[in-house]
């Protein structure tokens, strides 16, 4: 349960229908790991030089799952399953990718790959975020989230929702006044 919660925390869209939906990606998680430590598969974590891989480490080793941080794509030849985390702008980091070989690796790679935060964005086509093409693994693009009047953007930090749509399917089993960043 804590490395779900863990997980839960770092990626919350659906990255096959980019439809948040908790009970299905914590479903998958307990699936795809309960596997890893069943078989003692070793899970690679991408390092793009872009990204937070302590705490996705951190609640790998809480699982009790092997891994193998790779900066290329042959240190984790013999890894069963991938994880691209990712904290930043997606055009260094795509930049990273195409450098160290992992871009075009991956648009080959038939392993099942997981995108947490920025490493979800760089799975679709296009970014405008950085105005960048990124690995095209997902069709569609990453558009950015119009700014409300005087709130600042982006957003980085912990709020409590005001929740205004009590019915919104999104907001499944997440009560009013919970914190999320």
């Amino acid at each position: 349960i804590r490395l779900e919660n863990d997980l839960w925390r770092n990626a919350c869209i659906d990255g096959l229908t980019g439809i948040s939906n908790r009970q299905h990606f914590l479903k998958r998680a307990a699936e795809e790991y309960s596997y890893a430590r069943r078989t003692g598969m070793t899970v690679g974590l991408i390092d793009t030089g872009c990204a937070n891989l302590a705490s996705v480490r951190f609640a790998l080793e809480r699982a009790g799952i092997d891994y193998r941080v790779a900066v290329t794509p042959g240190q984790a030849g013999a890894c069963g399953r991938l994880i691209l985390p990712g904290v930043g702008a997606a055009a260094p980091a795509m930049k990273q990718l195409e450098e160290s070989g992992w871009a075009m690796a991956l648009r080959r790679d038939e392993r099942p790959l997981l995108g947490i935060c920025l490493g979800m964005q760089l799975l679709f086509e296009y970014s405008a975020e950085s105005d960048v093409a990124c690995l095209g693994l997902i069709p569609g693009h990453v558009e950015r989230l119009p700014a409300g009047d005087g709130l600042v953007w982006p957003h980085m930090g912990w709020n409590s929702l005001d929740i205004v749509e009590p019915d919104n399917v999104l907001l499944n089993g997440i009560e009013n006044a919970s914190y999320m960043y």
